[in-house]
């Protein structure tokens, strides 16, 4: 685009359009193409500024006459504003501060110059602080309109002054300067000066010394600190301007073109950290958060680090027990099945309602208590997810309420069917659906009710399973926000049970964020010349009714199926025999609560953190530690593949090498040895690496073991 505009939001001024032009002369007709352009994503506002150079030529009347035409609009809904080599020009005494700001504040947002850290890693900024987030101001410099921008701005706060120099404290803002000169050249003037970089905080180690009348530029600042240091270089004759300060109380002597602390409600993400530590007081530090030096444009890792991370009930969530309270009687829990077998869609750990009505009455105990505690006592309408699992604890909430009302309930009916003759009504509705992952279910539906603004709205789900707390409160913000009948309505989400687990579906693009039966269809449907074991695999794998006690291979010398024996780290089953897809459930839960850091790990408790500066595996330790074959499992199915990778070090490999071989030296056991297929699958899957010479070490070694046991043989040969 050729010019920019934007919308002002502010809440105390008449909002209104913006179009800044910075060419030589109008051209009404790509100025009428651009605007409408622009108001396909925005929304249209009923003024409208025009921001310009002035010419000899000027004539504000035939301007607006002009615009007032082309953008359809009355001529007294548009004002006009000229700039010159000095800045804007304010004939007609327009308030115009907040509408830079206004302009500033929309590049900032659109184009991300708060880049936050993630719970793995912070910044150490160039002034040696620790910060959760960076402010990198070249984010705002990519698009020429928007640097000439910036430039009018700058060139305002400097009231048209000549330097004999320009200096920038980073290469990345010298666009900045450019554009001053380059605006001052449209009124035939030339501003001829050096521009240069002076290297910021190690100005003094470079030898760089700043010389009179020169225009400093410093692209972000927290502290001031970086401007104070200059003028205490000994230099006077200096003017210092920040492009983007951030800062509650700046000194009074400081120039800066934009202060994000005055719109951090707009620029702050309100769920991230907005604190700064030393390096002695670093609480993220202290976390095991890797810090990421600024030097730049470049940011780099203070050291790149590959550990092996033990799991114990420290990386256990709090959430869990209260979980598996109500989910290990029956089968309520199922792997590797979908709702709807229409789209194929299936999840890894999938939550059945129907059966957890029917076997636990501690699950129906915690339902009825929640619904009588938390949901308005009357109900004038039930919409349900159109899926069975839905339906059914609609059904549910159904008989509830007829049950305590004596009387007939209005009709259940799914989101498709919303009665749309009761649209202006006044009534309490509760939208159910069973589970929620990612809570795009709700977000859909909240968008079909939106014409019912005089009810209120109870979201409802049995269990919320979304990644993270963060992603929970913002589905929370998204489906209770209301703009009309604020006191007399109400939005409201409702979750009988919250839980974190990683998002894995049969739709993913990624191989490894689908569940582990998927792709293990996959490998043994590649595989030539299939034995009888595999065989059955894929036909118990194909059958489509879910996972609850095949989720493993079979102990290859009984032939029997991985269970857990008593005494369970993470949780006390007293008499009670779990199925396969809890233990799953629980060694998931904790694999993904390591994973990040939260309020629900202790400070000791070890972190899988895996990003480019960081690798961390599963300890060994943790194979002879949980030494049940269906515990070892759950983790080779729960891992991500880079958490399985003891390929990373000569030394982490031939330490995989020495536990395998001691995990496996027993041929003649049935216990010891139970797990050893899903080990090999890992292995042959390339889930799990080692380095080439130890893995040909460790196949050889089981080849001899086991030469008698064909199903071993058989994975061996797939290594």
């Amino acid at each position: 685009m050729r010019y920019y505009i934007f919308n002002t939001n502010s809440s105390q001024n008449e909002n209104l359009t913006v179009i800044v032009d910075f060419q030589l002369t109008i051209k009404y007709e790509e100025i009428r193409n651009e605007f409408v352009q622009f108001h396909k994503d925005a929304p249209r506002l009923k003024s409208a500024l025009y921001v310009g150079p002035k010419f000899d030529n000027f004539n504000e009347k035939e301007i607006i006459t002009n615009l007032a035409d082309i953008l359809h609009k009355p001529e007294n809904d548009i004002s006009v504003l000229m700039f010159n080599e000095a800045g804007i020009i304010n004939d007609n005494n327009i308030d115009y501060g907040w509408i830079l700001n206004e302009g500033i504040l929309n590049i900032v947002k659109n184009r991300r110059a708060i880049i936050f850290s993630d719970s793995n890693f912070h910044f150490e900024l160039p002034s040696g602080k620790h910060s959760p987030y960076l402010i990198r101001t070249a984010n705002i410099l990519s698009h020429s309109e928007e640097i000439h921008f910036l430039s009018l701005c700058l060139l305002d706060k400097i009231e048209g002054q000549r330097y004999r120099r320009i200096v920038c404290d980073s290469s990345s803002i010298m666009h900045l300067a450019f554009g001053l000169k380059h605006l001052v050249s449209l009124f035939q003037n030339v501003w001829d000066c050096p521009i240069e970089s002076f290297f910021s905080y190690k100005y003094k180690e470079n030898g760089f010394v700043f010389k009179p009348n020169s225009l400093v530029l410093i692209s972000a600042s927290n502290s001031g600190n970086l401007e104070n240091d200059i003028l205490s270089s000994g230099e006077n004759d200096l003017d210092i301007v920040t492009v983007l300060l951030n800062n509650a109380e700046p000194s009074q002597a400081s120039e800066y073109l934009f202060n994000l602390n005055d719109y951090k409600k707009d620029v702050f993400d309100e769920l991230s950290r907005k604190d700064q530590y030393t390096l002695d007081k670093c609480k993220y530090c202290d976390n095991h958060s890797i810090l990421v030096k600024v030097h730049g444009e470049q940011f780099l890792p203070s050291k790149t680090t590959r550990k092996q991370r033990v799991l114990s009930i420290k990386n256990k969530p709090k959430w869990l027990n209260r979980a598996v309270d109500n989910l290990k009687n029956g089968e309520g829990v199922v792997c590797y099945r979908g709702e709807k077998k229409v789209d194929k869609k299936y999840r890894d750990i999938f939550i059945d309602a129907g059966n957890l009505f029917n076997t636990s009455t501690t699950f129906q105990k915690q339902f009825n208590k929640y619904v009588e505690n938390f949901l308005p006592s009357k109900v004038d309408l039930i919409v349900y997810n159109p899926d069975k699992n839905s339906q059914l604890v609609a059904r549910k909430l159904e008989e509830y309420y007829n049950a305590i009302s004596k009387s007939a309930l209005s009709p259940m009916v799914d989101i498709l069917s919303l009665p749309q003759e009761k649209v202006h009504d006044t009534m309490n509705i509760i939208i159910v659906c069973a589970s929620i992952t990612t809570g795009n279910q709700f977000n859909s539906v909240s968008r079909q009710l939106r014409e019912f603004k005089n009810s209120s709205l109870h979201y409802f789900t049995l269990f919320s399973k979304l990644s993270n707390k963060q992603q929970l409160e913002i589905l929370k913000k998204n489906l209770e926000y209301r703009s009309e009948n604020k006191g007399v309505c109400v939005n409201k989400l409702h979750a009988v049970f919250e839980g974190y687990l990683p998002d894995i579906n049969s739709q993913k693009r990624n191989k490894y964020s689908r569940p582990n039966w998927q792709n293990e269809v996959e490998f043994w449907e590649r595989v030539d010349a299939q034995p009888d074991f595999v065989k059955g695999r894929i036909e118990i794998l194909k059958n489509g009714s879910g996972l609850i006690n095949d989720l493993f291979l079979l102990n290859p010398f009984n032939g029997n199926k991985l269970f857990l024996r008593p005494n369970f780290a993470f949780y006390d089953f007293k008499d009670h025999q779990p199925t396969q897809a809890v233990v799953y459930y629980i060694m998931s839960a904790i694999l993904h609560n390591s994973r990040s850091l939260s309020n629900s790990l202790p400070a000791e408790a070890e972190i899988l953190i895996n990003h480019e500066h960081s690798h961390s595996v599963i300890s060994l330790e943790c194979f002879k530690r949980f030494n049940d074959g269906v515990i070892q499992a759950s983790l080779l199915r729960a891992a991500l593949p880079i958490e399985l990778d003891y390929s990373c070090t000569e030394e982490i490999s031939t330490e995989a090498l020495k536990t395998f071989k001691d995990l496996f030296k027993n041929s003649e056991s049935t216990q010891d040895n139970e797990g050893i297929m899903e080990f090999l699958f890992a292995l042959a899957t390339k889930k799990m690496k080692m380095q080439s010479p130890d893995m040909i070490e460790l196949v050889n070694y089981l080849k001899s073991k086991y030469k008698l046991n064909d199903q071993i043989t058989f994975m061996l040969s797939l290594i």
